[in-house]
């Protein structure tokens, strides 16, 4: 194809040469099964950061629409922002987050924040002033649900005081951010581009509030199971959940040799793939297994 063969002599990438060898590995490790359209987009949006494409600071998302049309978007985490801002020569820092109307909520056993407000100090050398731009975050716009939950359930203010900074970050520095979110901002749109709607995320509902439902049983019960668990040993493994050590479990937990061609494959992605529940639970047995024989 005409546009690969764009790819084979080295770009310029801000400051950052990318050769033609490091495009490859961009194609089969870090952006997989890009289309060369996708792929000039996840360059375009590397060089304005100036972030190397294989420094693995802004991961490239492919969503679908219901017509089956793709979208790409870009998530970083929250440091990414924070030197995005340094960088600028404008930022002074930020006021600690404040945390507003603790309350209990569904299937939580620990108050959490109703919303979170950050403040960040910016120098406007127009004026020589300091201004302060604030953004607020609502829990119940944030909160991923039960199924993805674990660590909104352990550190509640943590959580949304990430969203409320990058909120306010972005505000602060639209030149600099725009377009660009944490993974913590987009986990609940994640979860809802991908089929999962209202039935796990959307309207957590207070405890005081909780009202009676009848369970219905969906598909992907024991793959949202698979998928939290998978990230908790990842978490467990290295202090984080790493997305290097998320897709190599992922594999060697996955692995099945398929009937017709008799050749090896994986699932990359429990959401994106239409498995069985008899596949996810076989994984999630060899999952816990893993767990358990890891040496302390």
């Amino acid at each position: 194809m005409e546009a690969v063969a764009e790819y084979k002599t080295p770009m310029p990438l801000g400051t950052i040469n990318i050769t033609p060898e490091q495009v490859d590995l961009v194609k089969s490790v870090v952006f997989k099964g890009a289309t060369d359209e996708e792929l000039k987009l996840f360059f375009f949006e590397c060089r304005r950061r100036g972030v190397h494409p294989l420094d693995r600071l802004i991961h490239p998302v492919v969503r679908k629409d219901k017509d089956g049309t793709r979208r790409v978007s870009f998530q970083t985490s929250i440091d990414l922002f924070r030197s995005e801002a340094e960088g600028t020569g404008e930022y002074r820092g930020q006021k600690d987050v404040e945390y507003g109307n603790m309350v209990e909520w569904d299937k939580i056993d620990k108050k959490v924040p109703e919303w979170a407000k950050a403040t960040i100090k910016r120098y406007d050398e127009h004026t020589n002033e300091i201004i302060e731009v604030s953004a607020q975050a609502y829990w119940e716009e944030y909160y991923p649900g039960e199924s993805l939950g674990f660590q909104w359930r352990k550190m509640p203010r943590l959580m949304l005081g990430k969203c409320a900074e990058a909120l306010a970050l972005r505000k602060a520095f639209p030149r600099k951010l725009a377009g660009l979110y944490t993974f913590e901002e987009m986990q609940l749109t994640d979860i809802i581009s991908q089929g999962k709607g209202k039935n796990n995320t959307s309207e957590p509902k207070r405890k005081s509030e909780k009202k009676e439902e009848i369970p219905t049983p969906v598909e992907s019960d024991v793959k949202d199971k698979l998928h939290e668990e998978l990230q908790l040993y990842c978490q467990f493994e290295d202090g984080t959940v790493d997305i290097n050590m998320y897709q190599s479990v992922l594999k060697e937990i996955s692995i099945f040799t398929g009937k017709k061609d008799g050749k090896e494959h994986w699932i990359e992605d429990v959401f994106n793939e239409r498995v069985s529940n008899q596949w996810a639970g076989s994984a999630l047995g060899k999952l816990r297994k893993k767990v358990a024989n890891k040496p302390e």
